[in-house]
């Protein structure tokens, strides 16, 4: 599913999903910590639906 994600948004979940921190996330790719922090929540809930759904793409 990270695959499927635009380079930018890629970059920020591999981030995310390594641990770094929202405030670091949003230095390195030069977005705001606001607009990591949406990017992470949509993503989330989009993994969530998903699952629900029963379909893992």
């Amino acid at each position: 599913m990270i695959d499927c994600l635009d380079p930018p948004d890629r970059q920020i979940m591999l981030l995310y999903l390594e641990g770094v921190t929202g405030a670091d996330i949003a230095e390195i790719t030069g977005v705001t910590s606001d607009a990591v922090a949406t990017k992470i929540h949509r993503f989330k809930a989009m993994l969530t639906r998903r699952f629900a759904e029963g379909g893992a793409a």
